[in-house]
């Protein structure tokens, strides 16, 4: 059985083909190429023209990325071989698209084999253990190496074996990394922007379901006790067959970094960790060194030393800190405790310092606070909800429970409440 997604591409393959086509070694342009860009983006899925029920498979569908470089640019009639160089032949699209992760959902990439007639008759004339590989794909990084920078430079991703990571991704990925976060880290913020989409299109499919049913049965097209049973109801995140988006995992992103790196050697990432401030006798000596140093360097753009008597101020102030103790971390407080261990088998720790969700827990609480006021009744109703919703969804984030561990209470309320019509007897979100 194909899934919407595969349907959708077989439609984008067919589009693709009623434009250009290879031809006797050449490309044959017959109309205008429908994907300049290479994207392939879906419909706008709440304009459906079908009447009744609307349909929720265009809220499944995922843009899709179409790399077929001859066809895109005029001047590129060919792709060469990564080994030789020589004109490739096409050999019938790739057999599955290949999910490729984006930050806030997956998309998919198509495009074509190819083979090197020079490459195959070389191989027939070698032992087995000295035969290259004939076949290829325009997104293959030697083949890219081989190509125009205005082409190459195009292709937006990172492949690993059977998926695909876009480059802004690793980009991001890079700053979080720096700023001491782990590959941990970086998932679950990907798997929070992964169900902040879903849940954006499964409103919006509530929401047109509603105002269809509503219209039939101002039509009389519709009992006002009909089954609405009909109504298709929205497919789990990972569905194969439905909306079929899973998030990076943390071994994924820590293997495409590695890879990453290898391929493209850099020295700007340093892995920092804050450890221990030391007693205050070996603070204070290090504070001063620094200070002895650095004071009288003249600034390059104001022409004046760096430490100018206002700021030589703010350094005392922070020396009889140092002297009073009150830096240095106690020596009774465990600052670190093991959260568990990375990919790569090493042990991982948090550290107790610095912020923490009470801090969050508290800028909300003054927000809402400072907004509803209205009356002493209305202030304890809302701090109520609030912190109804506060612990469900600290538990959900804390306990793993089935939903992913990542939601938002307010999109599930609003769905719950305006599917209940559909079937009291099975709610879309349990209790």
């Amino acid at each position: 059985m194909l899934s919407p997604q595969n349907r959708s591409i077989y439609e984008i393959k067919g589009n693709i083909k009623a434009s250009r086509k290879h031809e006797n070694g050449k490309v044959k342009r017959i109309s205008e190429f429908p994907y300049r860009d290479g994207w392939a983006s879906p419909p706008l899925p709440s304009l459906q023209q079908s009447a009744g029920i609307p349909s929720v498979e265009p809220f499944y569908l995922k843009k899709v990325f179409v790399w077929v470089p001859e066809y895109i640019w005029n001047e590129i009639d060919c792709i060469p071989c990564p080994h030789c160089g020589e004109r490739g032949q096409p050999d019938g699209w790739n057999t599955d698209a290949r999910r490729v992760f984006l930050e806030q959902d997956v998309c998919y990439l198509i495009g074509y084999r190819y083979y090197c007639k020079r490459c195959t008759d070389a191989n027939a004339m070698k032992n087995s253990e000295d035969r290259t590989t004939a076949t290829f794909k325009a997104w293959d990084p030697d083949v890219l190496a081989r190509m125009d920078d205005f082409v190459s430079k195009e292709f937006p991703f990172v492949l690993t074996r059977k998926a695909a990571i876009s480059r802004s991704l690793i980009d991001r990925l890079a700053d979080d990394l720096l700023e001491g976060k782990g590959f941990a880290a970086t998932s679950k913020s990907l798997q929070n922007a992964y169900t902040a989409t879903y849940f954006k299109l499964y409103r919006s499919y509530v929401s047109l379901a509603n105002r269809r049913v509503s219209q039939l049965k101002g039509l009389g097209l519709l009992g006002p006790d009909a089954d609405v049973g009909k109504i298709p109801k929205f497919e789990e995140m990972a569905d194969a067959l439905g909306f079929n988006s899973r998030h990076p995992s943390a071994h994924y992103l820590g293997d495409i970094w590695h890879k990453w790196f290898d391929e493209m050697p850099v020295t700007i990432f340093l892995r920092n960790c804050r450890r221990l401030v030391p007693e205050r006798e070996r603070l204070l000596k290090r504070f001063n060194k620094v200070i002895e140093l650095f004071w009288d360097v003249i600034d390059s753009k104001s022409g004046e030393i760096l430490l100018r008597p206002k700021a030589m101020d703010a350094v005392n102030l922070l020396r009889r800190h140092i002297e009073a103790d009150r830096l240095s971390d106690p020596n009774d407080v465990a600052l670190y405790y093991t959260t568990g261990k990375t990919t790569g088998g090493i042990t991982s720790r948090r550290c107790v310092r610095g912020t923490n969700s009470t801090e969050g827990y508290h800028r909300l609480l003054l927000r809402l606070l400072s907004t509803y006021c209205a009356s002493p009744a209305l202030a304890h109703s809302i701090l109520l909800e609030f912190k109804h919703r506060w612990n469900i969804k600290m538990a959900v984030k804390n306990l793993s429970k089935e939903i992913g561990g990542c939601f938002d209470q307010f999109d599930i309320e609003i769905i719950q409440r305006e599917t209940t019509s559909w079937d009291p007897d099975c709610p879309v979100f349990s209790e």
